[in-house]
């Protein structure tokens, strides 16, 4: 991938004209494709989609209660009504000859004619009014004495001065039925805390008078609001200056409040987004040291949200407004691209190393992000479906063209080491991985995070987040001191496809809130189940009405009437009006009488749309029950919804909250799978999303910690830092994978673009701390914490893994951990100590206790060991024993047993060889105080006691039949070099006159070396030689002699052992550790050389001298070379390849630390070289190094010189499939 964007570099280097071009094309062409899309601004597709959540998207659209406006009067003295009224008119004038166009409707006064015409729609529908209730009141007023005193108080009403107007109304309804059935209108009214007083809606302090205002707009469309705003401000302005000190107005509603978050925001981000860009481009020019370096990085942002924009326009043609405004945060991750490129080429200089370097993890980025961002298409939103597909397009793009775009624009010219001299560069090279203090905090961060991270809740209390601009604030609490107006408010809407269904659902509901209402549990409720019916319910009251009034019930009360008048002067017809009503033939509510109480009272409450009719009653209770009661009336299938602020947020976010938590599970798992495909590893992706996750823990900690919570809002912006940590994480692996291939210093070129990318980001949303709004401001917390920690792990944590388990043991000459070999390392160790601890246990509790003869007792113990090391290496999972030679007979009586000493496995192995045997250890093993109290226990004798006493007891052990194990060499080799061995086993064969058994370890060397902590699998071999008696002459007559003598028979026969155990496939998992963690095509290289060769280089390890120095020319990445010190330490080996980068990644090896072997850059001088080894073809002239050598060896080389070398002396004694060997003056073998 790295080539094919080199070539695009060098093509467009070539030819500019067609690179600005191609550039200025292709914006054009997205440019025109985005400005065709449509833009959504309905903030209900934010919300998860679902069968309740469309149903309430689709009844929210419809009720009518949130845009409406209160104008609160208030005068400092009561009883001053005559000042409320007059402001109250006064702005009504004002209000609507400026705002006219603003306004839906305006309520300041019920006029007279209204309650007149409203009177006469009553006494016209009269059974629709009425309740059982009213019937039983009607039906006792019908006694004689009742209507008896209706007609005599009728009388008085009419004779009364005032009366002019009441005598019609008393001749038409004498009983009052029609008062009945205005009272209905009563649970209209705000509460028993107003009345009205000619048409004005005064508060019981008679200090208050409250006017309303319905927005033409709804209170989302701010820009239109914001001018009826301005007008509405002015004109409480001008009025409360007219009216000083006899009355003021304030007002309170959503659309004002919804104007005043929008300002806020609007000044906010002018500010802050001001003061950032300053910041951002100060910050880019003095690192950079360009002055146009801010347009650099900006451009590649704009071109992918450009083509994340063209994109929706081709697959859909409209795109949220919502999902661009939330894809914002991905300027972050955009910027972040470009300035890693950045960073990158301005710390190396190199455009070939830039692209190399910076291709794939960037594309690797990208790509996670993207799929990340895909993730959102298994949600439910709409609003986050489109912004899947707009930032997945928008980070690919941008990658993309900021690897083409960026090497062309930008290139550094001062010196490399005159550019890193900012504070910039001194965090990148500071290495945080190895200062204490800062792993330190780390783990506590991450220890306390563990018991604060599920304090982080979900704050769906969108009302925290808005902005109350003073003013408002103390509006609201005027009207909550009044009525409870902005608080402890609900609204159930009852709702159905026709308008006689919602009405059908809304005299159920209604029947309900009286209930509740008379039980106490709501304070009280306005509704219209009382005023308006389905034409079912109207036709049921008019047959109530007219069963009533059958049997003759009515014709009684008309000629009660006309006596009980006659009585009192009335002439006969006085109630003739009230007879007529009575006879009245009752219909179903017709339109005109339906137009009236819409324009009255309906238009507030019902709402209809196609196919859905909702009614809407507000209702007022106590906080504590609000809950339990939207629980109890909430009902889809009664058609009922309760929509309160808390609680409406709460069911609708959790939804949101649901699907977040579903996402992140999601990306969790995407970023393991892509990263694990990058890198090919598991232990590198465990590296890589470790520190991923553990920022993640400790973010949420700490805002735990901090009592910081989620919302709707924030939680976006959470995946701005999940993928910026993604990001930072995978370019710290890729640096130190440089490093650990190649030793390059190439991390802080890697660490100043994540610096630069954090600063950047923090910047941006840093900034925003000091914004006014709640939303802005709580926006801003969560990136300033997660990047700080973020960058915190990246830096620490990661590379402190990284070193402890893969490049220290490298650095040690030890192999890299890997998973398997962790787990198994684990169980061995695990058992080793458990087991230990237990036999140790046993002895120290049952040896004092059992009823034996001490050496019973001891033989007992030392059985115990010995089935424990059995079991502990024939058990071990991977580890494959053989014993060779006949236990039975070299065990049948004591000897010193002598063994090659490379690895702490040969303890064990030796151990389980017989239970009468005793260790001669060195005094820290028997110090130890665990494995060396146990082996005090069983016996084991310190070697640096070497005087007469300490002899006695070993002679007194060798006479109970124990064989004392010796390892002649000391202490454990390095390698499978088998070391010096030292005298004293060989002494005290000689003074207590037993056998030497020669036993030899093959395998431990490979399985556990010396300081090596991983086990490796394989095969461990042990094979008992012939005892050697202790005064065998054949091995000299000295201590010395012998020791010499039969340290070489040791090694010959180890050696046989060796090349009888170790076939040409022995040394693959050993060689292939090498190059783990190292790039795949390096990995597949190394396996396809050794595949094709490996019989071949079995062949050249037997032939070759296993000592002597040798010189490899053309190595490769240094397979051969590996082997040749694996196959004999004693090999000293020196390579060089005409390829750079194979070198370093060769030298790069543990093989390189632990044996005698190493790589150069550069071609060493013909020097004394026993050997030489010569593959493939090279510019490099080789016959100098000839001179010196007593063999070569000529891999893959087409030669014209072997005259030459027949001169020199040399003669082929191999030749097959391209190898050839040749040695001075040799015979053919």
């Amino acid at each position: 991938m790295a080539s094919v964007f080199y070539t695009i570099f060098r093509y467009f280097q070539k030819h500019r004209t067609a690179f600005f071009l191609a550039v200025i094309l292709g914006f054009a062409l997205i440019g025109y494709w985005s400005s065709r899309i449509r833009f959504e601004e309905d903030i209900m597709k934010l919300i998860p989609a679902g069968e309740d959540a469309e149903r309430v998207a689709n009844v929210m659209q419809s009720v009518k209660f949130a845009d409406k406006i209160v104008i609160n009067v208030a005068t400092p003295e009561a009883d001053n009504i005559a000042a409320l009224q007059e402001y109250a008119d006064a702005f009504a004038e004002a209000i609507e000859r400026d705002a006219a166009p603003y306004i839906q409707r305006l309520q300041v006064q019920l006029a007279d004619d209204q309650l007149l015409e409203l009177m006469e729609v009553v006494r016209h529908n009269l059974p629709l009014f009425l309740t059982a209730d009213d019937y039983r009141r009607i039906d006792s007023l019908l006694a004689p004495d009742s209507v008896a005193a209706k007609i005599q108080e009728a009388y008085q009403t009419i004779a009364a001065p005032q009366g002019l107007i009441t005598a019609s109304l008393a001749r038409q309804d004498p009983l009052g039925m029609t008062y009945m059935g205005l009272r209905k209108f009563q649970h209209l009214q705000s509460g028993g805390q107003f009345t009205l007083e000619d048409g004005y809606l005064i508060a019981r302090s008679r200090k208050n008078l409250l006017a309303f205002i319905t927005t033409a707009m709804s209170s989302s469309e701010t820009a239109q609001n914001t001018q009826f705003i301005k007008i509405l401000d002015g004109t409480i302005r001008d009025l409360n200056a007219q009216f000083e000190g006899r009355a003021t107005a304030s007002y309170f509603g959503a659309a004002a409040m919804a104007v005043a978050n929008a300002q806020q925001i609007k000044r906010d981000i002018q500010v802050t987004l001001s003061i950032a860009l300053i910041a951002l481009v100060a910050l880019f020019i003095y690192f950079y040291r360009r002055a146009y370096i801010p347009l650099i990085i900006i451009v590649p942002a704009a071109f992918g949200s450009l083509m994340g924009m063209a994109v929706l326009y081709w697959l859909k043609g409209t795109i949220s407004a919502i999902s661009i405004g939330i894809g914002s945060v991905l300027l972050g991750l955009t910027l972040d691209y470009s300035l890693h490129i950045l960073s990158h080429y301005r710390g190396t200089g190199d455009i070939k190393k830039l692209f190399d370097s910076t291709t794939k993890p960037l594309l690797m980025c990208a790509i996670f992000t993207a799929v990340d961002f895909l993730c959102l298409l298994f949600l439910r939103s709409d609003v986050l479906k489109d912004l899947g597909i707009f930032a997945a397009v928008s980070v690919l793009s941008a990658a993309l063209f900021s690897l083409i775009f960026i090497p062309q624009v930008y290139a550094p010219h001062r010196a490399i080491r005159a550019r890193q001299n900012t504070f910039i560069d001194a965090i990148a090279r500071y290495d945080f991985s190895r200062n204490k203090w800062v792993l330190g905090v780390g783990v506590v961060l991450v220890t306390v995070s563990l018991f604060t991270f599920q304090r982080v809740g979900f704050n769906d209390d969108l009302a925290a987040l808005n902005y109350q601009p003073p003013h408002l604030k103390q509006a609201e609490e005027a009207l909550d001191s009044l009525n409870d107006y902005a608080a402890k408010s609900i609204y159930l809407v009852a709702y159905g496809d026709t308008y006689d269904e919602a009405l059908d659902k809304n005299g159920v509901l209604h029947r309900q809130l009286e209930q509740y209402e008379a039980q106490g549990v709501i304070h009280s409720f306005q509704s219209v189940g009382n005023i308006v019916f389905s034409k079912a319910q109207q036709q049921e009251k008019i047959d109530r009405w007219r069963h009533f009034w059958s049997g003759g019930k009515k014709e009684r009360l008309m000629r009660q009437l006309i006596a009980d008048g006659r009585n009192v002067g009335f002439r006969e017809n006085a109630f003739e009006p009230f007879f007529e009503m009575l006879s009245r033939d009752y219909v179903l509510l017709d339109n005109d009488d339906l137009a009236l109480l819409n324009s009255l009272f309906l238009d507030e409450f019902v709402a209809s749309r196609e196919r859905l009719t909702t009614i809407t009653t507000p209702v007022k209770l106590d906080d504590e029950r609000a809950a339990q009661l939207i629980q109890s009336l909430t009902d889809h299938d009664a058609g009922v919804l309760a929509i309160d602020r808390k609680h409406l947020q709460e069911t609708l976010l959790n939804n949101l909250e649901t699907d977040f938590n579903n996402l992140f599970f999601i990306a969790s798992i995407a970023v393991f799978v892509v990263i694990f495909l990058f890198f090919g590893s598991l232990e590198l992706t465990l590296v890589t999303n470790i520190p991923i996750f553990l920022g993640w823990l400790v973010t949420l900690g700490l805002m735990g910690a901090l009592d910081i919570h989620f919302n709707a809002f924030n939680i976006i912006i959470t995946t701005l830092i999940f993928g910026l940590g993604v990001d930072y994480s995978i370019f710290v692996t890729k640096g130190l994978l440089e490093h650990y291939t190649y030793g390059r210093q190439d991390m802080p070129a890697y660490k100043s673009g994540v610096v630069m990318s954090a600063l950047a980001t923090i910047g941006c949303f840093g900034i925003l701390v000091f914004a006014k709004h709640p939303a802005i401001r709580y926006i801003s917390i969560i990136p300033l914490i997660g990047l700080l920690v973020v960058v915190l792990m990246s830096f620490s944590i990661q590379p402190w893994l990284f070193r402890t388990f893969i490049s220290a043991p490298q650095q040690r000459g030890n192999t890299p951990w890997r998973i398997g070999n962790f787990i198994l390392t684990g169980f061995t160790f695990g058992y080793f100590f458990l087991g230990g601890l237990l036999v140790s246990l046993l002895a120290q509790v049952l040896i004092p206790f059992l009823p034996l003869a001490k050496q019973k007792k001891f033989w007992l113990l030392h059985r115990a060991m010995q089935l424990f090391f059995h079991n502990l290496m024939f058990r071990t999972p991977g580890v494959r024993m053989t014993i060779l030679g006949d236990r039975q007979a070299a065990y049948e009586r004591p000897a010193i047993v002598i063994a090659n000493h490379t690895s702490i496995l040969d303890t064990p192995t030796m151990g389980l060889l017989h239970p009468l045997q005793i260790f001669m250890m060195n005094d820290r093993q028997l110090r130890s105080p665990f494995f060396g109290r146990l082996m005090r226990m069983v016996g084991a004798h310190p070697a640096s006691e070497n005087n007469q006493e300490s002899l006695e007891k070993l002679r007194k052990k060798v006479e109970q039949g124990y064989s004392i194990i010796v390892f002649p060499e000391g202490t454990r080799s390095m390698t499978t070099a088998i070391q010096r061995f030292h005298k004293g086993a060989f002494f005290l064969a000689a003074q207590l006159k037993v056998d030497i058994l020669p036993v030899l370890i093959h395998g431990n060397a490979h399985a556990l070396p010396k300081n090596d902590n991983m086990l490796k699998t394989g095969p461990i071999t042990m094979k008992l030689l012939p005892r050697i008696r202790h005064d065998d002459p054949a091995f000299g007559t000295t201590y010395r002699e012998r020791t010499r003598r039969i340290a070489a028979y040791f090694k010959q026969e180890f050696r046989t052992l060796r090349n009888e155990r170790e076939g040409a496939d022995y040394f693959r998992s050993k060689l292939y550790f090498n190059y783990y963690y190292k790039p795949k095509a390096i990995q597949r290289e190394v396996k396809a050389v050794f595949n094709a060769q490996r019989a071949n280089y079995h062949r050249i390890l037997r032939i070759l001298p296993p000592d002597g120095r040798f010189f490899h020319l053309g190595c490769g990445y240094g397979v051969l070379d590996f082997l040749l010190v694996y196959d004999s330490a004693t090999r000293q080996v020196t390579a060089w390849d005409p390829n750079p980068e194979k070198v370093l990644a060769a030298q790069h090896t543990f093989t390189v630390n632990r044996y005698p072997l190493r790589f150069l850059a550069e071609p060493q001088p013909a020097n004394d070289f026993q050997v030489l080894i010569v593959s493939g073809r090279m510019a490099l002239d080789w016959m100098p190094y000839v001179q010196t050598a007593e063999w070569l060896v000529l891999e893959n080389v087409e030669t014209g010189e072997m005259s030459i070398l027949a001169e020199l002396g040399f003669e082929s004694i191999f030749d097959h499939e391209g190898i050839t060997i040749l040695r001075k003056h040799a015979r053919i073998i």
